[in-house]
């Protein structure tokens, strides 16, 4: 009887697989995905629309008015272009502050927003910079036939973990 009982506890040793945990594949591995991954961690996914310039844009909608936006990582802060602050209505004045752009000093004035999304998804955003974004504004419409009303830059950016696959044209956020 005890030698048939360590057989029958071999046996089932033998016979029955080890229990591995589930684990997410390495990044470089062919089942990894950077989305599944990401939005299983709770960040939301914004598409992006890629111009014949390589700047990437993305649909905003900023007090309830859509428009289009150049994201922009390098870029300090969210900015509408001045020649759009009543289509978005931005009528309230805000403070002053000077920035430095690509061009050099820049004057920005902060104002209050209602609401905004990128895509589908709601920025808890209190505010937008202003200033004229003319030159490239210009610039974009000239090169790849597309109005630009404003720019996503690094105060969503960072604020709400931005990570951007340029390959698959997606931006995500993990909003706080």
């Amino acid at each position: 009887m005890r030698v048939a009982m360590m057989v029958l506890v071999a046996w089932v040793l033998l016979v029955t697989p080890p229990q591995v945990e589930a684990q997410q594949p390495e990044p470089n591995h062919p089942e990894f995905s950077l989305e599944q991954t990401l939005l299983a961690n709770g960040y939301k996914v914004v598409a992006l629309t890629k111009l014949r310039t390589g700047h990437e844009t993305i649909e905003v909608t900023l007090n309830g008015v859509r428009g289009n936006f150049v994201l922009d990582s390098g870029a300090g802060a969210s900015v509408v272009h001045s020649a759009n602050r009543n289509k978005f209505g931005l009528t309230e004045t805000g403070a002053s502050i000077t920035g430095t752009g690509a061009g050099g000093q820049i004057s920005l004035q902060t104002v209050p927003i209602r609401s905004l999304s990128l895509g589908t998804v709601a920025v808890p955003q209190p505010e937008i910079s202003v200033t004229d974004l003319g030159y490239v504004v210009t610039a974009i419409q000239q090169a790849a036939g597309v109005t630009i009303d404003g720019v996503i830059g690094q105060d969503i950016l960072t604020r709400d973990g931005g990570i951007i696959d340029v390959r698959s044209q997606r931006l995500f956020l993990e909003l706080r």
